[in-house]
């Protein structure tokens, strides 16, 4: 039997979601989330899904490998700088505690359906 092991972060396409940025009154938009140093690695979907591709069509190459993917390793600040470049809008980051971030990002999970994702989510909000 064949197997491997695909680790990845966070996907790129939640910069327009959970981790979008908010409009403020003078017109930037920050993006806050919990990250006071380093950077993320971000995945995009398209990208992951070529990396699975390749495991599933090399089976023989891949067999008992761990792949950790990565499109681009991105601090808040860069995040905010190709948001200005490709928009044309002003942006900056700010790194904010983990838990303002978990308080607002798991909002709309209170009314889970499964006991145990509404327990964990109350236990963080």
């Amino acid at each position: 039997m064949a197997w491997a092991v695909i680790n990845s972060s966070s996907y790129i396409e939640q910069l327009s979601g959970s981790r979008k940025p908010i409009k403020m009154v003078d017109g930037t938009y920050l993006f806050a989330f919990p990250l006071p140093e380093g950077a993320i690695p971000y995945i995009y979907l398209d990208d992951f899904a070529a990396y699975v591709n390749w495991i599933f069509q090399n089976p023989g190459e891949s067999n008992g490998m761990t792949l950790d993917v990565a499109t681009a390793h991105a601090t808040g600040d860069d995040v905010a700088a190709a948001f200005t470049a490709v928009t044309g809008k002003p942006a900056k980051f700010q790194a904010i505690p983990v838990e303002m971030w978990h308080a607002e990002s798991w909002k709309g999970c209170q009314r889970a359906r499964t006991p145990i994702l509404g327990s964990i989510v109350s236990a963080h909000v």
